[in-house]
């Protein structure tokens, strides 16, 4: 990590413009009106040759750029630029118009006078980058925020506008051959250049006016906001990222838009530090607190949301925008576009918990935050006026209650244990670290707090829906992953979720938010909506639980005081009078030093992280993560002895099904543009297999015909072996939902996704007849490969002896097909296993609006841990490999210390139980190919140490654990089974071993191996081990 004050950031212009022109003199127009001319003289002349330009600069000394930068001045004195922006300012607000004050005015009336809520910025909110660069389109009848300092030029036409690659720029490319460059507007307002002069990376000292203070200031500010009605906030989208297309990031290609940028550049890298909160040196407290005296409560309101309006120029604070995705890959650009500036997308989360390798989910998290801080450093070293990609609202860490849910691929998975490791991995990752440093590389918002795990069952929807929690699975199952996030990693946020809790809306729930959250688990970051949250809540039944009787405003005042720090989009009507002062304080103050912590405030020469830049974008190294994660994340369900494929007799390959070929089926959600084209599963096959030819038909893809399937049939049995790509597909957005128009028999219908839960677990009805079909009429090897999120019901396919092979590759995202073409050709061996529990189509005779947990007489429970209904198709932990695998007789120790533990009294706070113990075994490759395997250590209650089942056990290790603090008298116990560790092989060759050992805890909290067994502390008496869900009982620890 980067030691405050210590970073220095050497100007990376070896693709800028090079600097030749002469310098100006502050304060003469002539001069700067000659040399302006010049500049874009140059700049066409530039344009004509860009190569010649790059190599020229890159032979210039890194020394002599940073010299030839500090001796350019801004081309606009500092009182011309503020006389511009308050002319600019002055004339936005006559354009208003009398009649929007008097309709404010009107709609105020019936509260005697109340003052106007604070100005928030609207749904796009500000989109400009620094002067001279083209200027993202806006959504028609969307403005900028009244509350941010910049200033829309609004004689920019949209016939103005050109697309983007003009003037040197890269032009996108998108995977559709039909698409059209992405279009972008020229230029920025004379008042937005004035504006960035005085960001964070350079302020004007004579632009600057004094910051007003005190109940005066504050009521003279209240006066001049305009009221933007009740249903402000209405029209934003469902998503939590509402920006689905996120079209404004497409333009702004780094290293090759320099041109008529060097002049921002110049500024953002040649100014000083003019506040404290702008001295890296000082300590991030006191730069909070010195910025937070300067602010007045209009100023503190507006910080206090996820849209760019939070921006002070004047005080060198930029805009900032917290709204980005990085889940798995950073959301930049739209999706299905190939551009320079882009993003690594990796395989959907789900597919990273089927690895059980949290150093792999790490690193693949760490290069993800790696390349959002390269966006982030990318806009601040080009002047950008509006900052972006220090922030991410992810990992989504919610527990996976029923396999119907819509958002489960976003997730890891059911297990407490699974989910916690891998949540730490991802914030850990993220972030550059612990959380214990001064800066955070990407700070992780970890969401959705909580018991958000429905989307739309039955007419219930995650808006509406209460879910009613008790405490003992509250504890057990719901917390622990928000427990890890905020105790072990120390994520810089926590995300509120839509629905109700025990009756309240998470999200105005002080027990959670302040009580649990902050007190209980010490969570010391800001907590932000979900987005929409506030208009949501207010909605009447059945839309929402209609809070504050609708009224947003006392709705917004009560998220602020129930511990709410910030609203996404924005706390819709909110006054600094609705809420104590020390409470607006509290939460701009948590925001403020999140954002110190980024370092919005540091200068470009501050920068922390300043080695990362755009070449990490699509870098080799995360291409190569991407295929690991893929590679040891798809799960082999079946196999009779047809997979692998030997390409070595393979002459021809039939590949069929919808998922073969289409880029956006495989990626899943949260994606945007690429650095490089997606590689789907049928392009992988063809460039592994050079020498055979590789069929495919797009005419029968995507719609079941008898004449469609005929043919399919005849290529299969043309062919050496058929692969089916079968599946069910996500939606990227929830508009694909109301958009999308499907033939009758489509394959390729929506079937889950944010908003949406599963009707069913079964395989859509149309493949369904799809592979039954080709299986009857051909004699060939069958393969069927699943494209998914949730679980599916694939029982007559498992049965079927045609079918020879199923494969799990989940959503495999940008690079994963190539992974996968791997597996089937055996240049790798599968190793993941299933996160979640494959149930039956029975199952979804189960409310999913039962939140309960345990099973009862009547009830069979949920997930592996509690269930007790009919065996699954595939349980928690499956999966098969290329290889045989032996495992040694287990060995159990005590840990030396383990006989001064005197219990978990004390102990309950304590992120990190003490290890008492330690099981080891050593797994054996008895043969095939080199391959890894991961070995799953489970946990179940036998009753008193002198029963039956634990007699049962004699002669197998054992060890007693004594002042264990178990509860004496009980020998029940809810849970059915636990999983208490895992471990990776490592690539093994035949005849080799790997000795694993697992860590024994035992104390409060649920880091401890016995948490879920009693209530809270478990029973005494005998537990048994057991290394993968599929083998005996090897061992036995009783606790006494």
């Amino acid at each position: 990590m980067i030691a405050e004050g210590s970073a220095r950031m050497p100007l990376h212009l070896s693709n800028a413009t090079s600097f030749t022109e002469s310098s100006s003199e502050p304060g003469q127009q002539q001069q700067q009106e000659q040399q302006k001319q010049q500049r874009e003289n140059q700049q066409q002349q530039q344009q004509q040759q860009p190569d010649q330009r790059l190599q020229q600069d890159h032979a210039v000394p890194a020394e002599q750029k940073v010299a030839k930068v500090q001796e350019l001045q801004l081309v606009v004195d500092a009182e011309a630029a503020a006389e511009e922006l308050n002319e600019a300012q002055q004339q936005q607000q006559q354009e208003a118009g009398s009649s929007k004050k008097e309709a404010a005015a009107r709609q105020h009336g019936q509260t005697g006078g109340a003052e106007a809520p604070a100005a928030a910025p609207t749904e796009q909110g500000s989109r400009e980058g620094p002067p001279g660069k083209p200027k993202p389109q806006s959504h028609p009848g969307k403005q900028h925020s009244p509350g941010n300092a910049e200033a829309e030029d609004t004689s920019v036409s949209t016939a103005a506008r050109s697309s983007v690659g003009k003037g040197g720029e890269v032009e996108a490319t998108a995977l559709d051959s039909n698409a059209q460059p992405a279009e972008a507007g020229k230029g920025a307002a004379a008042a937005s250049k004035a504006a960035s002069s005085s960001t964070g990376a350079a302020s004007s000292p004579a632009a600057a006016p004094r910051v007003k203070a005190g109940q005066a200031a504050m009521e003279e500010e209240e006066e001049e906001e305009v009221d933007e009605g009740e249903d402000a906030e209405a029209s934003v989208g469902e998503d939590d990222y509402l920006d689905e297309d996120d079209s404004h990031a497409v333009v702004g290609f780094s290293a090759l838009s320099w041109q008529g940028n060097a002049e921002a550049a110049a500024r953002a890298a040649a100014a000083t530090v003019r506040f404290p909160w702008q001295n890296a040196s000082l300590p991030v407290d006191d730069r909070v607190e010195a910025l937070l005296a300067r602010l007045t409560p209009k100023q503190k309101i507006a910080q206090l949301q996820s849209r760019p309006g939070n921006g002070i120029p004047e005080l060198g604070v930029p805009a900032f925008d917290w709204q980005e995705e990085c889940l798995h890959g950073v959301k930049v650009g739209k999706s299905g576009v190939v551009q320079p500036i882009a993003a690594t997308i990796y395989p959907l989360n789900i597919a990273w918990a089927a690895t059980f390798d949290d150093a792999l989910a790490h690193r693949a998290a760490s290069q993800i935050g790696d390349e959002m801080r390269a966006h982030y450093n990318r806009r601040a070293l080009e002047g950008w006026t509006e900052l972006a990609y220090t922030n991410c609202f992810g990992p989504h860490v919610h527990i996976v209650r029923d396999p119907r849910w819509g958002r489960l691929g976003e997730t890891f998975g059911e297990d407490p244990l699974l989910q916690s490791n891998m949540a730490v991995a991802h914030v850990t990752g993220l972030q550059g670290g612990d959380g214990s440093s001064t800066y955070l590389k990407a700070s992780a918002t970890c969401k959705h707090f909580i018991g958000n795990d429905l989307e739309g069952w039955q007419g219930v929807t995650r808006h509406n829906f209460d879910a009613n929690i008790s405490a003992a699975d509250m504890r057990d199952t719901f917390m622990p992953p928000f427990e890890a996030c905020v105790q072990r990693a120390r994520a810089g946020s926590v995300m509120c979720s839509y629905n109700r809790v025990n009756g309240e809306p998470s999200c105005v729930n002080r027990e959670l938010l302040t009580d649990t959250l902050r007190g209980k688990m010490g969570f010391d970051g800001f907590v932000v909506t979900d987005c929409t949250a506030i208009n949501r809540m207010v909605k009447p039944a059945p839309e929402g639980p209609f809070v504050e009787e609708g009224d947003s405003r006392r709705a917004s005042a009560r998220a602020l005081s129930a511990g709410a720090d910030m609203a996404c989009h924005v706390y819709n009507r909110l006054f600094s009078k609705d809420v104590e002062p020390e409470v607006l304080d509290e939460a701009a103050r948590r925001v403020l030093r999140a954002r110190v912590r980024q370092g919005h405030f540091n200068l470009v020469r501050d920068l922390p992280f300043p080695h990362i830049d755009s070449s990490r974008l699509g870098h080799a190294s995360h291409k190569a993560t991407a295929r690991e994660v893929a590679a040891k994340g798809s799960v082999l369900l079946k196999n009779e002895g047809v997979l692998p494929l030997n390409p070595a007799n393979l002459t021809r390959l039939a590949v069929l099904g919808p998922y073969a070929n289409q880029p956006g089926y495989i990626m899943g959600k949260y994606f945007g543009a690429t650095v490089e084209p997606i590689t789907t599963p049928l392009q992988a096959l063809q460039a592994a297999l050079p020498n055979a030819r590789v069929t495919y038909n797009s005419e029968t893809a995507l719609v079941y015909t008898s004449g469609g399937v005929a043919q399919d049939a005849a290529a299969c049995e043309a062919s050496d072996a058929c692969i089916l790509f079968l599946g069910s597909r996500m939606s990227a957005s929830q508009k694909m939902w109301t958009e999308l128009q499907f033939d009758e028999h489509a394959y390729d219908t929506l079937a889950e996704g944010e908003g949406h839960d599963r009707t069913t677990l079964l395989l859509q009805a149309e493949q369904e007849k799809l592979w039954q079909k080709v299986a009857s009429l051909t004699t060939k090897p069958l393969v069927v490969v699943l494209v998914h999120a949730g679980p599916l019901d694939i029982g007559p396919m498992v049965a079927s002896p045609r079918v020879g092979a199923i494969l799990s590759m989940w959503h495999p995202g940008q690079h994963g097909s190539v992974a996968v073409a791997d597996l089937l050709l055996g240049r790798a061996s599968p190793s993941g296993r299933t996160p979640v529990t494959w149930y039956k189509e029975s199952y979804c005779k189960l409310p999913m609006t039962d939140t309960r947990m345990r099973a009862s007489s009547d009830y069979p429970g949920r997930t592996y841990r509690y269930w007790k209904g009919d065996a699954p198709l595939f349980p928690f932990g499956h999966g098969l490999s290329y290889a045989r695998w032996n495992l040694s007789k287990p060995e159990v120790s005590l840990n030396p210390f383990a006989g001064k533990f005197t219990g978990p009294g004390g102990a309950d706070s304590s992120p990190h139980p003490p290890q008492v113990a330690s099981a080891t075994v050593s797994v054996h490759h008895a043969g095939g190919m080199p391959a890894e395997t991961s070995v799953l250590l489970f946990m179940r209650y036998l009753g008193p140490a002198g029963s039956a089942a634990a007699k049962g056990l004699q002669g197998a290790p054992s060890l007693s654990i004594a002042n264990s603090g178990c509860t004496r008298g009980s020998n029940t116990t809810d849970l059915v089974q636990r999983l208490v560790g895992y471990r990776r092989s490592g690539l093994l060759k035949e005849g080799a071993t790997a000795r694993l050992s697992f860590p024994l805890q035992l104390g409060g909290g649920s880091q401890s191996s016995w948490a879920g067994f009693g209530d809270p502390t478990p029973p005494c008496g005998a537990y048994a081990l057991r290394f993968g869900h599929d083998q005996p009982d090897a061992a036995l620890v009783s606790l006494a």
